[in-house]
Protein backbone atom coordinates (compact mmCIF):
# COMPACT_ATOMS: atom_id res chain seq x y z
CA UNK A 1 0.00 0.00 0.00
CA UNK A 2 1.51 3.13 -0.64
CA UNK A 3 1.69 5.94 1.87
CA UNK A 4 1.21 9.68 2.16
CA UNK A 5 -1.38 10.70 -0.67
CA UNK A 6 -3.16 13.80 -1.28
CA UNK A 7 -5.52 15.34 1.66
CA UNK A 8 -9.29 14.60 2.20
CA UNK A 9 -10.32 16.94 3.42
CA UNK A 10 -14.02 16.13 4.46
CA UNK A 11 -17.44 17.28 7.00
CA UNK A 12 -18.82 14.26 8.76
CA UNK A 13 -22.59 14.15 8.94
CA UNK A 14 -25.17 11.72 10.34
CA UNK A 15 -25.90 9.29 7.50
CA UNK A 16 -29.27 9.39 7.49
CA UNK A 17 -29.55 13.47 6.63
CA UNK A 18 -27.57 13.26 3.21
CA UNK A 19 -28.77 13.10 0.41
CA UNK A 20 -27.69 14.02 -3.37
CA UNK A 21 -29.90 16.31 -5.46
CA UNK A 22 -28.19 16.17 -8.92
CA UNK A 23 -27.14 13.50 -10.76
CA UNK A 24 -26.11 9.52 -10.11
CA UNK A 25 -23.72 8.02 -7.93
CA UNK A 26 -21.31 5.44 -8.56
CA UNK A 27 -19.59 3.37 -5.40
CA UNK A 28 -16.37 1.73 -5.08
CA UNK A 29 -16.23 -0.61 -2.17
CA UNK A 30 -12.75 -2.16 -0.60
CA UNK A 31 -11.30 -3.53 2.11
CA UNK A 32 -9.26 -1.47 4.93
CA UNK A 33 -5.62 -2.59 6.39
CA UNK A 34 -7.80 -3.52 9.62
CA UNK A 35 -10.40 -5.77 7.10
CA UNK A 36 -13.25 -3.12 7.92
CA UNK A 37 -15.25 -2.84 4.45
CA UNK A 38 -15.21 0.94 3.39
CA UNK A 39 -16.69 2.53 0.49
CA UNK A 40 -15.97 5.60 -1.62
CA UNK A 41 -18.42 7.49 -3.97
CA UNK A 42 -17.98 9.75 -7.00
CA UNK A 43 -20.31 11.30 -9.53
CA UNK A 44 -21.05 8.89 -12.23
CA UNK A 45 -20.77 11.73 -14.71
CA UNK A 46 -17.40 13.78 -13.99
CA UNK A 47 -15.91 11.68 -11.41
CA UNK A 48 -15.53 14.69 -8.75
CA UNK A 49 -15.58 12.30 -5.40
CA UNK A 50 -18.57 12.92 -2.84
CA UNK A 51 -18.84 10.70 0.31
CA UNK A 52 -16.71 7.80 2.05
CA UNK A 53 -17.85 5.50 5.14
CA UNK A 54 -16.95 2.16 6.50
CA UNK A 55 -19.50 -0.56 7.97
CA UNK A 56 -17.52 0.29 11.27
CA UNK A 57 -19.43 3.74 11.77
CA UNK A 58 -22.86 3.11 9.50
CA UNK A 59 -24.33 6.42 11.78
CA UNK A 60 -21.78 8.62 9.76
CA UNK A 61 -20.72 9.72 6.31
CA UNK A 62 -17.90 12.07 5.49
CA UNK A 63 -18.94 14.71 2.38
CA UNK A 64 -15.77 15.58 0.56
CA UNK A 65 -15.45 19.01 1.11
CA UNK A 66 -14.81 20.38 -2.41
CA UNK A 67 -18.36 18.79 -3.33
CA UNK A 68 -20.37 21.45 -1.28
CA UNK A 69 -21.76 24.39 -3.16
CA UNK A 70 -20.15 26.64 -0.25
CA UNK A 71 -17.48 25.22 2.23
CA UNK A 72 -16.40 28.48 3.55
CA UNK A 73 -18.34 27.74 6.33
CA UNK A 74 -16.22 24.87 8.16
CA UNK A 75 -13.21 25.11 9.28
CA UNK A 76 -10.16 22.18 10.38
CA UNK A 77 -11.67 20.74 13.73
CA UNK A 78 -8.84 17.85 13.73
CA UNK A 79 -6.33 15.33 11.49
CA UNK A 80 -6.12 11.73 11.37
CA UNK A 81 -3.46 9.52 9.68
CA UNK A 82 -0.71 12.04 9.79
CA UNK A 83 2.06 9.38 10.54
CA UNK A 84 1.86 8.30 7.02
CA UNK A 85 2.16 11.94 5.50
CA UNK A 86 5.03 12.92 3.43
CA UNK A 87 7.38 15.60 4.88
CA UNK A 88 6.21 18.02 2.10
CA UNK A 89 3.03 18.27 3.45
CA UNK A 90 2.18 21.10 5.45
CA UNK A 91 -0.41 20.43 8.33
CA UNK A 92 -1.82 23.61 9.94
CA UNK A 93 -2.06 22.97 13.68
CA UNK A 94 -4.55 25.80 14.46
Amino acid sequence: MSEGGEPAVVVAFPANTVRTVKRQVRVFNAAADSGTSVYRSFCADCGTPLFAGNEGHPETIAVKIGSLDDPSGFTSAYHIWVSSAQPWHHIDRT
